[in-house]
């Protein structure tokens, strides 16, 4: 499947954006050995990780959601002279957003989404958004997965958000 980029990218700041009150600290997480990167974005509390997400991605993540992670790919299909072409559009800097809240900054909450966020690199990295978990060998979930989930551990303590 052919990768092409979107024409707008995600902003490199939400500080400002009309749906990010709550928003407490925002970070750009970056792959070692790769120009891409995910939006960590952490909130005060769910209410407004949930109204940010439906205002920005166009998603409802539910009453009980205190963590989110979104792909920024999707597949694309154009039908030319009877055959169809597949491409995976993408932002051209960041693979995923991933969104947590103050109060649940537990490993659990961390580990879970930098998983989701370790299937978003990959099926990134192959070039296709609907590939199913089985198709990846392991490794190339977990490392990305843990890199994630350290680097947000890091942030979190160099801003002093562990209670």
């Amino acid at each position: 499947m052919r990768v092409r980029h979107t024409k707008r990218s995600l902003p490199r700041s939400f500080r400002g954006h009309p749906a990010s009150y709550g928003l407490i600290t925002e970070h750009d997480i970056r792959m070692r050995c790769a120009r891409l990167r995910a939006k960590l974005l952490i909130f005060d509390k769910p209410a407004s990780l949930r109204q940010f997400w439906k205002a920005v991605r166009g998603s409802d993540l539910g009453s009980s959601a205190v963590g989110a992670v979104n792909s920024l790919a999707y597949e694309r299909v154009t039908f030319r002279k009877a055959s169809e072409f597949h491409s995976m559009e993408c932002d051209p800097r960041y693979f995923c957003m991933i969104g947590l809240c103050k109060a649940h900054l537990s490993m659990e909450i961390i580990s879970h989404e930098a998983v989701h966020a370790g299937f978003a690199y990959a099926k990134r990295r192959k070039g296709d958004a609907w590939i199913a978990a089985m198709g990846f060998d392991e490794e190339f979930v977990a490392y990305p997965a843990g890199r994630i989930a350290a680097a947000i551990n890091r942030f979190l303590y160099v801003k002093g958000l562990y209670g």
